[in-house]
């Protein structure tokens, strides 16, 4: 199952959530009914709760406007953008291929904090003119009412989301420009991803470890701060992970088509075969993925192990396959990138029109990845 939620569109690029998103959510939530309930003890609880969704919903959209900065910056250096995937405090925008240098990845990287910090410096200045003096401190939020106190958070906010993801950790902005200095310094990108990948883990779970003392050691608002830095340090370490094999499986399926990986010499199941025999001829040695169902070389559709189960046994003789066929979710022609389909790909027909071409398999395109990458590093070893 996939771990993205797709939430829309914004500028032409399908913006997604991943599931840790909802601890995002869940910490900026807290942290504003902890405050809230500090500096407006007036305020009643739905007011509190109302306050806390606004704030989660600036942050949201604070980190879709740096995500969507990293895509325009990669446009306008000619890097096509598919997909972005917003994280905690941050987010990976999936490029079609790596910029074509370093100069152009560090130009991409900082785009989005600046971004940020554009943002954090016009909500400071927007509480700043509608209510006179910035706040002195805690006790001294309660003048600015609630819609003040959540453009601050929204303004605060914005300038944590620059300094977290300029830190040097990939695929953080800050560990995109480590990348680049090293692809720079050895010319070569695997290395230096793999590079700024192990320092971003170390930097990740040191993170991780330093918050979780400080909030057995400290109280009140120290103890969200200390909550905050672990779970950045969490999202560091698995982003760093994620992001690297991101580039492993983008590297090596660039340029590559349904057509190149596709099996032309596939299993399908004829439509007018009765559900008994397709069940002891192609079911009956353990296979449970669906299987396609054609009629000559048209595709009618996909039947699977469950889907023959549903059907009472009594009426395997009398039901021929068509019957029960279920139209697949996804198809796809020969000329669609592979790399668009990854996230979701188990067993895929590839058709043109309605006529089944070829059958395109997850295990056939993860050993072609394995492939590509044996060839790379015996290629690197050569180099040097």
């Amino acid at each position: 199952m996939s771990r993205r939620i797709t939430v829309g569109r914004f500028l032409g690029v399908e913006v997604a959530l991943d599931w840790s998103w909802i601890i995002t959510f869940v910490l900026a939530a807290w942290t504003l009914v902890s405050l809230g309930a500090r500096v407006m003890p007036n305020l009643g609880p739905l007011p509190l709760a109302l306050l806390a969704v606004a704030s989660a919903a600036g942050l949201f959209t604070s980190l879709v406007l740096h995500e969507l900065a990293h895509g325009l910056a990669a446009r306008a250096s000619g890097v096509p953008v598919r997909h972005m995937t917003l994280f905690l405090l941050g987010g990976i925008t999936d490029r079609e291929r790596t910029p074509g240098s370093p100069r152009v990845e560090i130009a991409c990287a900082i785009a989005a904090p600046l971004a940020s910090v554009a943002l954090g410096v016009l909500a400071i200045l927007a509480v700043a003119i509608a209510d006179g003096p910035m706040p002195r401190g805690f006790d001294d939020l309660d003048r600015l009412g609630a819609p003040g106190v959540v453009v601050l958070f929204v303004g605060l906010a914005n300038f944590v989301i620059a300094a977290v993801n300029l830190l040097p950790a990939y695929p953080l902005d800050g560990g995109r420009v480590v990348r680049a200095l090293f692809w720079g310094a050895t010319g070569d990108v695997e290395r230096a991803t793999r590079w700024s990948a192990w320092l971003a883990q170390v930097i990740g779970w040191l993170l991780v470890v330093v918050g979780i003392s400080f909030a057995f050691s400290t109280r009140g608002p120290g103890t969200a701060a200390a909550m905050w830095t672990a779970f950045v340090g969490w999202f560091i370490a698995s982003a760093a992970a994620q992001g690297y094999e991101g580039v492993r499986i983008q590297d090596a399926l660039a340029g590559v088509t349904a057509s190149r990986l596709m099996r032309r010499a596939f299993v399908a199941i004829p439509a007018d075969l009765t559900v008994d025999s397709a069940m002891r001829s192609f079911f009956a040695q353990g296979e449970s993925r669906a299987i396609p169902v054609v009629d000559g070389e048209d595709l009618l559709g996909m039947v699977s192990f469950a889907d023959v189960q549903e059907l009472s046994a009594d009426r395997w003789r009398s039901t021929r396959v068509r019957e029960i066929a279920v139209r697949p979710e996804k198809m796809v022609s020969p000329r669609t990138p592979v790399v668009d389909l990854i996230d979701t790909l188990e067993r895929v027909p590839v058709v043109e029109g309605v006529r089944l071409v070829g059958v395109l398999d997850r295990d056939d395109v993860m050993r072609f990845i394995e492939a590509f990458e044996m060839r790379s590093s015996r290629e690197a070893a050569v180099r040097t």
